[in-house]
């Protein structure tokens, strides 16, 4: 019964901690100013897509793609020159990134990927919106 407990309470715990997903937490309505609150639903976003560009890598080739890289669709094919790149696109659609890095006769390709989705959650008396998982990091490691 003990051990079934501490359990429960452990996954309890996951659980709160890992609800950040960028919505306000409010407790206390009577002076919330909604500065932190999307109230428009989003039908778009700008996938946030981060490459090693540096002295050696000054221009990483990326194509961006709807679905997976083995089957989706090009919607973007070019190259970084800084490290962020902003690219507009639908929410609720899956969504890949390949990047490709080349020195000397090596190659490495990094992917990234994952289903862009708008989320909500009520607030005082609005609906706050978000996007989550629209950041796509093909850096290298170090």
């Amino acid at each position: 019964m003990r051990k079934t407990y501490y359990i429960f309470m452990i996954l309890f715990a996951i659980t709160f901690i890992s609800c950040n997903d960028g919505l306000p937490w409010v407790e206390d309505c009577s002076d919330y100013d909604y500065s932190d609150c999307n109230q428009i639903e989003p039908d778009s976003t700008n996938l946030v897509i981060k490459a090693t560009v540096d002295n050696i890598h000054s221009n990483v080739p990326i194509t961006i793609y709807k679905g997976t890289v083995d089957n989706g669709i090009v919607l973007y094919s070019g190259s970084m020159i800084q490290s962020e790149f902003y690219f507009k696109v639908p929410v609720n659609e899956n969504y890949a990134v390949k990047a490709i890095y080349k020195t000397g006769n090596k190659t490495i390709i990094s992917v990234d990927g994952d289903f862009v989705k708008k989320k909500s959650k009520r607030v005082c008396d609005a609906n706050c919106w978000a996007v989550v998982n629209n950041e796509m990091d093909v850096r290298l490691s170090q």
